[in-house]
């Protein structure tokens, strides 16, 4: 609790005096912007791998269609553009160096990059400042995240569309007891109507060789 925001770890004891030396850990800083821009461009082409149809081979990603996935894949795109009045330097994530291409995903320009790194302060408002009160000035970061919390609450539009997939499973397996159940007594009946059925034949084919021995008798006399 020497300073806030720093931890010492203390190696041994010593009288005499120790210079401490505080910088910005800048390449961690970068890691942590490229690391998010790889995570972003994964879920992207994931959205786009689930929900598009390859006209070649007639088949279609198994979210082909859901509305919930392309919902999500259209505001993360529109998000990757969006603005934020937090910096006067930096208001889209182009200015920081990461570039939206037209298949949705983020292209990081070193150049922009190192020179958003030059100037820490505005970065850090353009990615990650709080206000609460002017939804506009949150950082481009905080957006995303809020966006993102919200998909996966408790009431979020991921939970809301896994209920009613689940609903309607629930209610086709409902569907198939139920129609497994008309099934079997439709055999049942069929089964009993052709043993009624194969009782008369062979009552009918007895009465046909009775007949037939009747009518040789007849023809004999």
């Amino acid at each position: 609790e020497v300073m806030d925001g720093l931890t010492l770890t203390l190696g041994k004891v010593t009288t005499a005096p120790v210079a401490v030396t505080v910088s910005t850990d800048t390449a961690t800083i970068k890691k942590n912007l490229t690391d998010f821009a790889s995570a972003y461009n994964d879920v992207v082409k994931y959205l786009r791998d689930q929900t598009k149809y390859n006209d070649a081979n007639k088949s279609a990603g198994e979210l082909q269609g859901d509305r919930s996935a392309v919902m999500m894949l259209g505001q993360l795109r529109s998000l990757a553009g969006a603005s934020t009045g937090a910096s006067s330097i930096f208001a889209r994530l182009s200015s920081l160096g990461f570039d939206p291409q037209s298949d949705g995903s983020l292209k990081t320009n070193a150049t922009k990059l190192d020179a958003a790194m030059g100037n820490l302060t505005e970065l850090r408002r353009a990615f990650a400042n709080v206000d609460d009160a002017v939804p506009a000035n949150r950082g481009l970061g905080v957006q995303m995240r809020q966006f993102v919390d919200g998909l996966l609450a408790d009431d979020g539009a991921l939970d809301s569309r896994q209920e009613a997939l689940r609903a309607s499973i629930t209610r086709n397996d409902k569907r198939q007891d139920q129609l497994e159940l008309r099934v079997a007594a439709f055999e049942k009946r069929v089964r009993a109507q052709y043993t009624a059925l194969d009782a008369t034949m062979g009552q009918m084919s007895g009465l046909s060789s009775y007949l037939s021995q009747q009518i040789a008798q007849f023809n004999k006399s």
